[in-house]
């Protein structure tokens, strides 16, 4: 009975030390988050309009910038909104060189859907207004797709 009683009370005691320490951990470390403007297309229009998310922070622009990216290609919560980008793209390299950054996306960003309400060029200008409204010191975006650069019409 002394050893069911003292095996009970170091459990209890490793189950509150964990407890505690899983606090400290979740006030004091690693839990900043940053509210996001994401742009996505209204349905019907071309018009890209703003939906805000809270997203967490991460140790460097260029990591933010790529869950930014990733957050996009997830798409819309509104349902009047629409997606940027064709459900299959995948999002292959992100590089923040010199307030430069390149992105590389997979081929599938190409094939537009059949109901798309944008052109290839068109999506790429929502994809530059959030990442420049919210990474203001991004001065250039050079996208490709599989490591070349897509040929884009001249406006």
């Amino acid at each position: 009975m002394k050893k069911q009683k003292r095996l009970t009370l170091i459990l209890a005691g490793t189950w509150t030390f964990l407890l505690l320490l899983s606090m400290i951990f979740f006030f004091f470390g690693g839990n900043e988050k940053e509210t996001r403007v994401l742009f996505f297309p209204r349905y019907r229009t071309a018009d890209c309009v703003g939906e805000e998310r809270v997203l967490p922070r991460k140790k460097t622009p260029e990591l933010e910038i790529e869950l930014l990216l990733k957050e996009i290609l997830l798409g819309p919560f509104d349902v009047n909104s629409v997606p940027v980008v064709p459900r299959d793209v995948q999002l292959r390299t992100v590089l923040l060189r010199d307030n430069r950054l390149f992105v590389d996306f997979s081929e599938d960003i190409v094939f537009r859907d059949v109901n798309s309400t944008l052109s290839f060029e068109e999506a790429l200008e929502c994809i530059n207004r959030s990442i420049q409204f919210n990474f203001p010191v991004v001065e250039k975006i050079v996208y490709t797709v599989n490591g070349t650069p897509p040929k884009l019409t001249e406006k």
